[in-house]
């Protein structure tokens, strides 16, 4: 299933923030890195994709999988703590 379709159905989730969070682990147990699940998220909040999410759903996306993915989160919050942070540009 498209990375798109999983991000919508997460974000219809009443827990949006925790479906988001697990859909990462869920993504991560599949062999994604967390670099590709940052390039890949952030892909799709930029519009390089054929739909655009509403700026609320952008902001989650940010906040609760992007931040905690680059590190910009409190420790707790970290997802995929046992891999480096995922940095926002790669060489």
């Amino acid at each position: 299933m498209q990375l798109t379709v999983r991000v919508q159905q997460s974000l219809r989730r009443e827990k949006l923030g925790e479906a988001l969070r697990s859909l990462v682990g869920e993504l991560h147990t599949k062999g994604w890195t967390k670099q590709q699940l940052y390039r890949e998220i952030n892909t799709l909040l930029e519009g390089k994709e054929e739909w655009k999410l509403p700026e609320t759903e952008q902001d989650l996306l940010r906040d609760y999988v992007l931040d905690a993915l680059v590190g910009w989160c409190a420790p707790e919050w970290r997802l995929l703590p046992e891999e480096a942070d995922a940095r926002e540009h790669t060489p």
